[in-house]
């Protein structure tokens, strides 16, 4: 709650169709911390081998997908529901398989 509070968010804010201002900050600001703790956790998938690899990869893949439709809804979570496609979720598997070059999302 301080992070709203700071960003002038009320409850009320976050019920409405669309974002206010401080409602888009606020995801613009968890968003960012967000890309860069998972892109600090990439290094993770270099670290495991295999299975757990290929799937750590795909996850975070598919992290770097939502965070790429929160980036071009300019942060406003509330005008719709985020969801990734069928062809996204494959990229993000087929990306997992075929690269392991972390996602620019993640910085």
């Amino acid at each position: 709650t301080e992070d709203l509070q700071r960003f002038g968010v009320e409850i009320d804010d976050l019920r409405r169709d669309g974002a206010t201002p401080g409602v888009r900050a606020v995801v613009e600001h968890w968003t960012g911390i967000s890309a860069t703790w998972f892109g600090e956790g990439w290094e993770l998938t270099r670290l495991v081998h295999g299975r757990l690899a290929l799937e750590l990869r795909a996850i975070l893949r598919g992290v770097a997908l939502v965070i790429g439709h929160l980036r071009r809804l300019d942060h406003d979570p509330l005008a719709t529901h985020i969801r990734l496609t069928r062809s996204e979720k494959l990229r993000a598997v087929g990306g997992a398989l075929l690269s392991s070059k972390m996602p620019a999302e993640f910085g």
